[in-house]
């Protein structure tokens, strides 16, 4: 997918999904699952606002398998690159900012998927869920996270602007 080949990447996906099938690793084909949701890209069917059935099914193998941090990663992505109804995409940022703080995963925000989480906390903020847990972890990502914030200092909520100038002076 860095490469931007959807094509290359989607069969990839049907082949590591092939392949943990016949492993039996359930695990395994969460991942391929959630490949294969990232390598649908933004305009194919489904819908980018319904819900993608490779996330689904990724999800409901992750929850099963206790795999917390692939669901929290599963849910970032979510957060990114799906356009959300307001209601699930505050539950999704409300169970990714808990989950996340109760497991210990901040290196999802701050190592594994800085762009990511950019772009989620920053959205996350502007809309008021858990500011002081986002506005955390928007500092821990410091300068990787500038541009994103930046766009925030224009935002109508006094809070968020407050909270964005605070983060830029930092």
């Amino acid at each position: 997918l860095r490469s931007g080949d959807r094509i290359a990447a989607r069969r990839l996906a049907k082949e590591a999904f092939t392949l943990s099938r016949a492993a039996k690793d359930l695990l395994q084909e969460a991942q391929a699952e959630i490949l294969a949701g990232l390598a649908a890209g933004p305009g194919d069917p489904p819908a980018r606002t319904a819900p993608r059935p490779q996330w689904t099914r990724a999800e409901r193998l992750v929850r099963r398998l206790g795999a917390h941090y692939d669901l929290h990663r599963l849910l970032l992505m979510r957060l990114t690159e799906q356009r959300l109804a307001p209601a699930m995409r505050r539950r999704l940022a409300e169970e990714l900012l808990a989950g996340t703080a109760r497991r210990g995963h901040d290196a999802l925000f701050t190592s594994a998927e800085p762009e990511r989480a950019a772009r989620a906390l920053t959205a996350t903020l502007n809309e008021g869920i858990a500011r002081d847990r986002t506005a955390a972890l928007l500092a821990a990502l410091g300068g990787r996270a500038v541009g994103e914030v930046l766009q925030l200092v224009d935002s109508p909520e006094e809070e968020t602007r407050l909270r964005a100038a605070t983060l830029l002076a930092e």
